[in-house]
């Protein structure tokens, strides 16, 4: 009879990896947002914004938690609210970006003349995660 609990309880823990739950994907959020601000960034792509970062970085926070197939990150609007949902989760976060460029300059581009050329500014950025969807 223990072989069987045993065995119940080794696909319940299995069963559990197959899904995120509510908390466990706020959770990843808010690391992705706690670490946002480690580095300046460079300005998000025009159409996704930081939806390809937010979701690499919720896939990395939350390895073991549930499969990163089913991790999603959607633009909200023109602005940076990102909804962030995962498989098998009742409930969606909304994660706020905020940027302004960075205080330690931008990133210098050559001119394809080898002449002279640009910078491109980079972003400080910081986030907030509210509970719901954006």
């Amino acid at each position: 009879m223990s072989v069987f609990a045993f065995g119940g309880c080794s696909v319940l823990g299995d069963v559990d990896k197959g899904a995120w739950s509510s908390g466990e994907v706020r959770k990843a959020a808010e690391d992705v947002a706690f670490t946002l601000g480690d580095e300046p960034r460079l300005p998000g792509d025009a159409a996704a914004g930081y939806a390809s970062l937010i979701e690499a970085g919720v896939v990395e926070a939350g390895a073991g938690q549930g499969p990163s197939y089913a991790v999603s990150v959607e633009r909200v609007g023109s602005g940076h609210d990102y909804e962030v949902s995962a498989g098998g989760a009742d409930s969606a976060v909304c994660l706020r970006v905020t940027g302004t460029e960075s205080s330690g300059g931008g990133v210098f581009v050559p001119g394809a003349d080898g002449g002279s050329g640009d910078s491109i500014a980079r972003y400080d950025l910081s986030a907030t995660v509210d509970d719901g969807p954006c």
